[in-house]
C-alpha cells in the first residue's frame, strides 16, 4: 500500500528542473509575441482609421490607370478605401486575436513560474543524499503533485498553440491575398515623388517584417514547449540535465545516473560514515606499512652496499 502514495521526492526534482528552463523561455518567447503583435495591431488601426491622403501632396504620371486613382483621392481621401484594402477588418481581427491569446499565454505562464518556484523550493534546492533521507521517499516513480502541474501545463500548452496557430495562420492568409497590392502598384507607377508617399505610409511597407518576427516567436514557442514535454518525459529515467552537460562536453563532466535507493535511515548514514572513516584509516595504515617497509629496504640496500 505505501508504494501507492506516490512520493518519489527524486522524480519531482528532476521534472522541476527539467521544465523550468522551458518555462522562462516560453515566458520570454510569449512577452516578444505580445510587442510585435501589438505593433502589428496599432499599424493596422493606424492604416484604417488614421491614414487619409491629399491629391495636392504629390505629382501623379499620366496613364489611364494613374488618372483613375487620381480623381478618386480627388472625390475621397479614406486610404483604406481608395486603394481597396478589402480586408483590413478581417486582418485587424485576426490580429487583435493574436494579441489576445498572447497576452493569455504570458498570464498563465506567469502563474506557472510562480508555481514552479514553489516547487523549486519545495524538491529541488535540497541534494539528493538530504532528499533520500526524508521518510515520505518512495522511489516508485510517481509523484502526485509534479504529475497535476505537468498535465495542467499540457492542457494549456494545446490549446494556447492550437489557437495561436490558427489565427497566426488565418492573418497571413488575409496578408498574403496582397492586401497592399494596389498601394505598391500606385506608388511604383503613378507617384513621381514616390520616396515622400512611402515614407507617409511606411506601414504598408512595413508590416511584413513584424509579421514575420511574430510568425517566427510563435512557431519557436510551439517547438520549446514539445521539447519540454519530451524531458519531462525523460526526466523519468535520466538527470536530463547533467546528461546533456557530460554529452555536450565529452565526457569532462561526469554523468550523476538516476539512483532508485530507498529512504535512508539516520542509523545507516552513520554506518555508511563509519565505513568511509575506517576505510580511510585502513587506507593510511597501508600506505604507512608500504613506506615503512620501503624505508625498512632501503637501509638493508646501504647495508649490503657498505659490507661489500
Amino acid at each position: 500500500m505505501e508504494k501507492e502514495n506516490g512520493n518519489d521526492l527524486l522524480l519531482a526534482k528532476r521534472r522541476i528542473i527539467a521544465i523550468f528552463p522551458f518555462l522562462l523561455l516560453n515566458f520570454s518567447f510569449s512577452v516578444t509575441m505580445i510587442v510585435f503583435s501589438s505593433i502589428l495591431y496599432y499599424r493596422v488601426n493606424s492604416m484604417r482609421d488614421d491614414y487619409i491622403i491629399e491629391y495636392d501632396d504629390y505629382q501623379y504620371e499620366s496613364s489611364d490607370e494613374c488618372n483613375i486613382i487620381s480623381r478618386k483621392i480627388k472625390s475621397n481621401k479614406n486610404f483604406s478605401q481608395i486603394f481597396n484594402i478589402a480586408n483590413l477588418n478581417n486582418l485587424e481581427n485576426a490580429i487583435g486575436h493574436c494579441l489576445g491569446y498572447s497576452i493569455t499565454s504570458v498570464t498563465f505562464l506567469t502563474l506557472f513560474l510562480l508555481l514552479s518556484g514553489c516547487l523549486i523550493l519545495i524538491y529541488a534546492r535540497k541534494s539528493d543524499e538530504e532528499i533520500k533521507e526524508n521518510p515520505n521517499y518512495i522511489p516508485n516513480k510517481k509523484h502526485i503533485c509534479t504529475t497535476c502541474f505537468i498535465i495542467v501545463k499540457i492542457i494549456f500548452t494545446i490549446l494556447i498553440e492550437i489557437c495561436l496557430i490558427s489565427f497566426l495562420c488565418v492573418t497571413f492568409s488575409y496578408f498574403n491575398s496582397e492586401i497592399f497590392k494596389e498601394v505598391y502598384n500606385f506608388a511604383d507607377k503613378c507617384v513621381k515623388n514616390k520616396d515622400s508617399f512611402k515614407k507617409k505610409y511606411s506601414y504598408c511597407w512595413g508590416f511584413e517584417t513584424p509579421l514575420h518576427i511574430y510568425a517566427f516567436f510563435t512557431i519557436i514557442n510551439c517547438i520549446i514547449d514539445i521539447t519540454s514535454l519530451i524531458f519531462i518525459q525523460w526526466s523519468e529515467k535520466y538527470n536530463v540535465w547533467s546528461f546533456i552537460l557530460h554529452k555536450l562536453t565529452c565526457g569532462k563532466y561526469k554523468y550523476i545516473e538516476v539512483d532508485y535507493k530507498g529512504f535512508i535511515t539516520p542509523e545507516e548514514k552513520g554506518v555508511e560514515e563509519e565505513n568511509l572513516i575506517k576505510g580511510d584509516k585502513e587506507a593510511n595504515m597501508i600506505n604507512e606499512d608500504k613506506e615503512a617497509n620501503m624505508i625498512k629496504g632501503d637501509i638493508i640496500n646501504d647495508v649490503s652496499d657498505a659490507n661489500e
